[in-house]
């Protein structure tokens, strides 16, 4: 795994986000909040962009030993072209009540999270105003998704 982490870093070795700040930066904060959110949660949120921002592939990802499970997670964390971001977020929580997997809630509220800190912009325009309120929204949805997996789980464990 220390080999694909490496790989991973460089990948993104010069890539910055809104606020020009270090994109790697992102990838740590997810990973390390989505843990605390979800222990197993770590690797998911490390890797949460790779298809969407690198040349890195699900078979790239295989042959380096990442589990089908994260890569599951990983590709469906992948918003794809011409998706709306109500779809997308749809998929996220349908994917996760079918599997039953709090994880990838985890990762996506981290990487929610991590998104709508706005200390890391230089200046708030309209359309951040517009793609924040977008982003609690999403939020709020993935949180009360992950309340019910968690629910819907302990009641399972006591029957």
């Amino acid at each position: 795994m220390e080999n694909l982490k490496k790989i991973v870093l460089a990948k993104f070795e010069g890539k910055v986000d809104r606020g020009g700040n270090p994109y790697i930066g992102h990838i740590h904060r997810v990973a390390n909040r989505a843990e605390k959110i979800t222990k197993g949660s770590y690797l998911t949120g490390f890797l949460h962009d790779v298809f969407e921002d690198t040349d890195l592939t699900a078979d790239d990802l295989y042959l380096h030993g990442v589990s089908n499970s994260v890569i599951n997670r990983v590709s469906v964390l992948t918003r794809e072209d011409g998706i709306s971001y109500k779809s997308y977020i749809k998929k996220i929580k349908k994917y996760a009540k079918i599997n039953n997997d709090i994880i990838i809630l985890a990762v996506k509220i981290a990487d929610l999270n991590d998104n709508l800190n706005v200390s890391r912009l230089r200046v708030l325009h309209c359309t951040d105003v517009n793609r924040l309120k977008k982003y609690m929204e999403a939020r709020q949805s993935l949180e009360d998704t992950l309340r019910f997996l968690k629910v819907r789980n302990t009641k399972r464990k006591s029957n």
